[in-house]
Order: structure tokens, then C-alpha cells, then sequence
């Protein structure tokens, strides 16, 4: 009975914090709507806001650990704006609240937030999931220290940024289980965002049925499959949750003639902030709009100039970060590399790279077999029964799609949805040659598959909105079934009864001295660092320095006179 109440609990402290999440977000989306907007705030606009709230923290934080710590103040210089919008707000928003608890039909649809709420809130309880060699590390030196030159020569994992490590610092210096629940408001907005609103446009507006709703709600399934299987600090959930935005947001502007550049930038800079392996996918997102869209888009990079310039700078942010960190923009790849004192050795970082082209089965040179086993490593990334949602499943449904569209004999929309195609199908390129994971690009599959089926489904159905909600029905059970009925050698309970969080590990460690006199944390046993007391390292070397002895903070370097005397 203990333990079923403590299950209840986590599940409703979850709940309240992603909550928090998601009204946070959005009033600070709302505080500076009219900036990259101009026009009124649509208080509806759940995504609109969410990603104008996230983009705006993202910028805010990124500059502030550049020169101090992410702490408790930081926090609260965030809920200026947010005041300030309240109190010139307040009154329209009180009014449209009431509104809507009114309204019958949106009643229904905030209850049905609800419940998923709750739900996503539940399976977020358990073990806390993360990379142990860097991933709380890079979160605790952000909470201590300002932005520190040359910490990948500490460990060189450390230069893998992420903007999600930034907002978890953020974030945990006010909740206790901030590390668990970020991931759950992704999930929930996703959930929102691509299920629940549009099942409310198709039952309940009886406006035309577009194409990108029903795109979304085929989404569903990598989407529930992202709740069970990503929870915690996942870089790769944080990506993916740009990435399929941008899926949407790239069909609205290529097949259904909308343009919202503001969100499309946003979603580009976000993305890439998230994970270095964004960029394929947002580098050919914006050579596809310069070439098939280049005069709209130049009318809006001439129209909206101020806009055009966050959009660069928030690129530019994150390229300082990656020079700062490590003296590399692209880092691991060397180009362009800055000529700055912590400067990561080239030695290393070919070591570094040579380990992950490596992964998972080898190279040519250091694998006799290895073109015979990297196919059956693809094969059992695409037949893998648990894999199959990921891969194999969107690749069905978009070729099925295709036919369907190439049967209509429509040439024009045709080379359209080519088009539309180019930047996933870049992203899965690099998946299979680059790095053959699919957390890399599980999300561009599902831009080609649930992208090529909408048009389809969209002129099958034309007006037969009850069609499209018994298809959305399966669509559905299809997703949960997956997990919990299908034979998928991991089956997930929708209910979470048995998993309670765990604290987070901080291993025992030996004190290792540097030639210089730096002491460092080193895990004992081959243990990764986890939450181990900064500077912790599982790679000590005699020739790391500080550039100034006496402060960690102004970073660190290899000294090579020393390693060439040694």
C-alpha cells in the first residue's frame, strides 16, 4: 500500500512540474510573441508559444553561462517578462480562460490534456536514464562555473554540447526532479501538438481537413514510442522533438503554400543547439527554401532584417560555445579550427574520431569483414522487432504513399513532395553512411512516411470526418499495441506500478595529481564520472594545466611542451 502511495505521489509531483513546463513556456512565448511576430498573441497557439519560449530561454541562458553560472538568478530575471506580460495581460487572458471552460467542446479537449498529462507524468517514474560519462557533468559545471575554455581537454566528451543541458541546470537549481520531467513535457506537448488538436480540428471545425493534420496525427506512433523508450536526459528526444516540428512546418511552406519563417528558423537554430547531428537535416532544410522558395524567403530575410539577425546569431551562439568548449565550431570534426590556447591536440581528436567511425563494427582498414557486417548491423536496425517503428514502418508507409501520389498522375504535386523530401532523406544518408544509429534520424523516416501518406488519405477521405476519426483510433492502438501487445522483445506497460526514481550516482574516486599540481576526481573500478564532484575525468593525463592556476574556471590545456619532454 506504501509503495502504491509513493507511485501516486511521484506521479503527481511529475505532473505539476510538467505543468509548470508548459505554462512557463508559454507565457514566456507570449512575452515576446509581438517581437518575432507582428501581430496579436493567438493564446491558442500551444506550439507557437512553446517554441518561441524555448528559442528565448535558449538565447538568455546560452549568453548568461557565457560569463557566470546558470543559478537561482537566472530563474528569476526570466519571470520579468513574464510579470510584466501578466500584468498588461491579465485581464484578456482571465477572460479567454473562462471562455474556455465554457465552451463544452474545448472542456473536453483540456480534459483530455489532462489525462495525458497524468499518463506521460506516470511512466516518467523510474530510473533516471542518461550517458554516465558526461551528461550530469557538463550539467553541474554549468550550475558552478561560467562557460569553461578547453574543458574537452579534461574529457573529451565534454565538448559534446547540448542546449538541453543548459535548461536541465536551469531548471534543477528550482525543482528537485527536473532531470526526469523536461523529457516528460517534451512528450506531452508532442502528444498535444500532433494527436490532440488535431482530432479536435477533424471532429469539432468544420473548416477543410489539411494535409498537415493528418501528417501529424501519423506521427503518432515514433511519438509513443519516444515515451517509453526516451525518459530523462535524452539529447537525442530534444532533437527529434525539433525535428518533427520541422517536418510539419516544411510541409505547410512546400505543399500547403503556408509561410511561417519565423518558426521555421526558430525550429533550425533550436535543432542544432540540441545535437550537432541536427545540422545535415538543417543545412538542406535551408538550401531547399533558398532554391525552390528563394524569392519569398529573400523577401522575408529583406522584410524582417531584425528577425534574419537572431536567426544568425543564435547559429553563431552556438558555434562560440563549441570554440569556447574545445577550440573546434564543428567539434569532434576540426574544421575551421580557432587558433586558442585550450585548443584540443590533434592527436586527440583524431584518436576521438577514429573511435566513434569505429562504432559499431568497425572501419574498412581495422575489419576485414566489415562490409559484411556493417549490412547486418543496418539490417538489424530496420528488422529488429523494437526497431521496426523507428525504420522499417515509416519506409512502408512512405513508399505506400508515394505510389499512391505518383497513381494520381499530378506531376506538379509530385515534384513537390521531392522536395519536401530532401532534407530527411539527407538526414538518413547520414545515418547510414556517417553514423548508423537510428536515434540519429528515427525522425526523418517519419518525416518521408507520415509526410508522402497525408496527401493520400487527405483525398481519400475528403469530407468523411468520421472516417478520419476511426483511422486516428487505429492509428492509436497500433502505437500503444506496439509496446504492450506485440511481441517486440521489450514489451513497456502503459501503466507505470512498479518503478520508483532512484538518486543519482556519484561513484567513489581516487584523487589523481597532474605534473602542474591540478588534482582531478577519477572514478574507481573503470566507473564513469556520473555525479561525481567536479573536475572528475576517466582519462587523467600528467600534462593537463589550468590556464590559470589558481581558478578552474578559466579552463584548461594540454601543456605540449611537457608531453614532449615526457
Amino acid at each position: 500500500m506504501h509503495f502504491k502511495i509513493e507511485i501516486l505521489s511521484h506521479t503527481l509531483i511529475n505532473s505539476l512540474e510538467i505543468f509548470f513546463f508548459s505554462v512557463y513556456f508559454s507565457f514566456l512565448g507570449a512575452s515576446f510573441y509581438s517581437f518575432f511576430y507582428k501581430e496579436k498573441i493567438k493564446i491558442n497557439d500551444f506550439l507557437k508559444l512553446n517554441i518561441i519560449g524555448i528559442f528565448t530561454l535558449y538565447i538568455f541562458i546560452s549568453i548568461w553561462n557565457v560569463f557566470l553560472p546558470i543559478n537561482r538568478y537566472t530563474f528569476l530575471i526570466t519571470l520579468i517578462p513574464i510579470s510584466l506580460f501578466l500584468t498588461k495581460n491579465f485581464g484578456k487572458s482571465l477572460t479567454q480562460l473562462k471562455s474556455i471552460l465554457k465552451n463544452r467542446q474545448l472542456f473536453f479537449f483540456v480534459i483530455s490534456i489532462f489525462l495525458t498529462l497524468i499518463w506521460v507524468s506516470n511512466i516518467g517514474i523510474g530510473p533516471l536514464q542518461y550517458e554516465p560519462q558526461y551528461h550530469l557533468q557538463k550539467i553541474r559545471w554549468s550550475q558552478q562555473f561560467a562557460l569553461t575554455p578547453g574543458i574537452t581537454n579534461l574529457f573529451n566528451h565534454y565538448g559534446f554540447d547540448s542546449s538541453l543541458f543548459c535548461f536541465i541546470a536551469f531548471f534543477d537549481n528550482i525543482f528537485k526532479y527536473s532531470m526526469w520531467n523536461l523529457s516528460g513535457y517534451l512528450k506531452l506537448t508532442c502528444i498535444v501538438y500532433f494527436l490532440l488538436i488535431p482530432i479536435h480540428l477533424i471532429y469539432f471545425n468544420k473548416n477543410i481537413i489539411k494535409g498537415s493534420y493528418i501528417m501529424r496525427i501519423f506521427f503518432t506512433p515514433i511519438i509513443i514510442y519516444y515515451c517509453f523508450y526516451y525518459t530523462g536526459l535524452s539529447t537525442d528526444l530534444f532533437a527529434s522533438f525539433f525535428g518533427i516540428i520541422l517536418a510539419i512546418n516544411m510541409y505547410k511552406i512546400l505543399i500547403e503554400k503556408q509561410d511561417d519563417y519565423v518558426q521555421l528558423l526558430l525550429l533550425l537554430v533550436l535543432g542544432f543547439s540540441a545535437k550537432m547531428t541536427f545540422l545535415p537535416i538543417a543545412v538542406s532544410s535551408i538550401i531547399v527554401l533558398l532554391i525552390f522558395k528563394n524569392k519569398m524567403i529573400l523577401d522575408f530575410f529583406s522584410k524582417r532584417k531584425i528577425i534574419t539577425l537572431v536567426f544568425i546569431f543564435g547559429f553563431s551562439l552556438q558555434l562560440f560555445r563549441n570554440i569556447i568548449l574545445t577550440g573546434y565550431p564543428f567539434y569532434p570534426k576540426d574544421f575551421i579550427p580557432v587558433p586558442v590556447k585550450w585548443k584540443i591536440p590533434q592527436d586527440k581528436l583524431e584518436k576521438l574520431n577514429n573511435t566513434m567511425s569505429e562504432w559499431p563494427v568497425g572501419t574498412i582498414k581495422t575489419n576485414k569483414n566489415y562490409i559484411n557486417d556493417k549490412k547486418e548491423w543496418l539490417r538489424t536496425r530496420f528488422f529488429t522487432q523494437h526497431r521496426k517503428v523507428e525504420t522499417l514502418y515509416p519506409v512502408i508507409l512512405g513508399i505506400f504513399g508515394l505510389v499512391l501520389i505518383v497513381k494520381r498522375g499530378k506531376i506538379a504535386l509530385f515534384k513537390n513532395f521531392l522536395i519536401f523530401s530532401i532534407p530527411a532523406i539527407v538526414q538518413i544518408l547520414f545515418f547510414l553512411f556517417v553514423v548508423t544509429d537510428n536515434r540519429f534520424a528515427n525522425f526523418a523516416f517519419w518525416w518521408l512516411g507520415a509526410g508522402f501518406i497525408s496527401f493520400p488519405v487527405k483525398q481519400f477521405i475528403f469530407d468523411k470526418r468520421e472516417i478520419l476519426v476511426f483511422l486516428t483510433m487505429l492509428i492509436i492502438i497500433f502505437s500503444f499495441g506496439l509496446h504492450s501487445y506485440d511481441r517486440l522483445g521489450r514489451v513497456m506497460p502503459i501503466i507505470n506500478k512498479n518503478n520508483l526514481r532512484t538518486q543519482l550516482k556519484s561513484p567513489s574516486y581516487d584523487i589523481f595529481e597532474t605534473s602542474s599540481g591540478l588534482k582531478l576526481n577519477v572514478p574507481k573500478n573503470n566507473e564513469y564520472c556520473h555525479d561525481c564532484p567536479l573536475p572528475c575525468t576517466t582519462s587523467p593525463h600528467y600534462n593537463l594545466r589550468l590556464i590559470d592556476e589558481k581558478r578552474l574556471s578559466k579552463g584548461f590545456y594540454f601543456d605540449q611542451k611537457g608531453i614532449l619532454d615526457h
